[in-house]
């Protein structure tokens, strides 16, 4: 299958062959902005969004009593982002699911797992996420999905 990856500097939305499109969401302002223009996107082609936020559990989880409430605390706060999302005038006549996963896996392989799984057509993923730490270009897990993602990946920045 051919791997299509656009950088691209926020312009008009596109007619795009795709049915369903999947956000990794982690609560950072870019993350909101990859939002919209999925949202964008799915409304010129009638496609299902997906908001989908990854959390590896951590090896150690010595802030919560059990992995249970590290889950609970986890989809509380992606919850949060995904309704603001929701109220977005750009949400409406859009369908969206939302996705919480933890995963032992890394962030990069949750994401990528279930894209697959899904068989979506496209993920809209943002340049940088919440990490101080910035690459040359692009965060680890943007690069990570990038480089990894059977299907085509668009990053809005």
């Amino acid at each position: 299958m051919e791997k299509l990856i656009l950088l691209i500097y926020y312009t008009y939305c596109m007619r795009l062959d795709v049915k369903k499109i999947l956000v990794p969401i982690d609560g950072s302002e870019s993350s909101f902005e990859a939002a919209k223009y999925a949202l964008k996107v799915a409304k010129m082609n009638n496609a299902k969004v997906t908001l989908l936020h990854v959390s590896a559990i951590p090896p150690f989880p010595r802030y919560f009593e059990s992995l249970e409430k590290y889950e609970e605390e986890i989809r509380k706060e992606a919850e949060e982002w995904f309704n603001k999302i929701k109220n977005f005038e750009e949400a409406k006549e859009v369908d969206i699911e939302q996705v919480v996963n933890t995963t032992a896996l890394s962030v990069v392989e949750g994401i990528i797992h279930i894209a697959e799984e899904g068989n979506f057509d496209l993920i809209i993923i943002s340049p940088r996420g919440k990490s101080r730490l910035k690459r040359l270009l692009l965060g680890s897990v943007t690069t990570g999905v990038v480089t990894y993602a059977t299907c085509p990946v668009l990053v809005v920045r």
